[in-house]
């Protein structure tokens, strides 16, 4: 229903691939384990279906999405496996972080008299990017909380990716990347009772069934330390991730 009513101007089919069980960090697991009456794999589990509905259901109005981890076909789990074979993750410059820099840099060379000046460096990227399968040379990476990072998935085979599209019909995939659940132990709500906030970070790539990255970046949100029930967390803060996501799906352009 969704793919009937969405606007041709836009993207459709877009396919939700959610993180790996393997990139799902959070210090709280403990307390969240005993409020909820799970097992840390139960929670994980539940916070990758629930961060794929979230994502689901501001996106498929509009775009009409495709989940893997949703999707009861026969072939769905196998395609969500191959995928994860295939992709990598490493942390690297956001290409908003990277169009800062750049644009930093124009504007300091207009301002600069002295032409033999030395230019001001700007942090190499882990990759040179080609589409979205670049160059492999071994390069300095950026490290985890560095100002303007994410973890980034690249892929092995670069025509897996198209592959897999056409056989689900989209055009476009949202990868989730990485799920932190972090305790900002900083930012005290309440001292007495050694309340705090815990930020939730989701690093994620859009990338085009082509190869192209469209966007990448870290979405966050905050809930305090006293909700520990999965489902609490799950339904009332995830929204604030998702919220706004919409726009980050770019229009079609003349070329596409």
């Amino acid at each position: 229903v969704g793919q009937e009513h969405q606007n041709d101007s836009l993207y459709s089919g877009l396919m939700i691939v959610p993180f790996p069980p393997t990139m799902y960090l959070s210090d709280s697991d403990r307390e969240i384990a005993e409020a909820s009456e799970m097992n840390y794999d139960a929670i994980r589990g539940r916070f990758r279906l629930g961060l794929d509905i979230s994502f689901a259901v501001r996106l498929q109005e509009q775009y009409g999405d495709h989940s893997l981890l949703r999707d009861t076909s026969d072939r769905a789990e196998g395609d969500l496996q191959q995928l994860y074979r295939n992709t990598r993750y490493s942390y690297a410059f956001t290409p908003a972080h990277l169009r800062a820099l750049e644009e930093a840099e124009e504007e300091e060379k207009k301002k600069i008299k002295n032409p033999f000046k030395k230019k001001k460096e700007k942090p190499e990227t882990p990759e040179i990017e080609q589409g979205l399968f670049g160059s492999e040379e071994q390069r300095a990476m950026p490290v985890a909380d560095e100002e303007g990072t994410y973890m980034k998935v690249t892929f092995r085979d670069s025509t897996e990716l198209q592959e897999l599209a056409d056989a689900h019909g989209i055009e476009v995939c949202l990868f989730l990347n990485q799920f932190e659940i972090d305790t900002r132990f900083d930012d005290c709500i309440d001292f007495q009772n050694k309340i705090y906030n815990r930020e939730i970070r989701v690093h994620y790539d859009l990338i085009r069934a082509d190869g192209k990255r469209l966007d990448g970046g870290v979405l966050t949100t905050t809930f305090p330390s006293s909700v520990n029930d999965v489902n609490q967390i799950t339904r009332g803060y995830f929204g604030g991730l998702t919220d706004g996501f919409v726009s980050k799906v770019p229009a079609r352009t003349a070329t596409d």
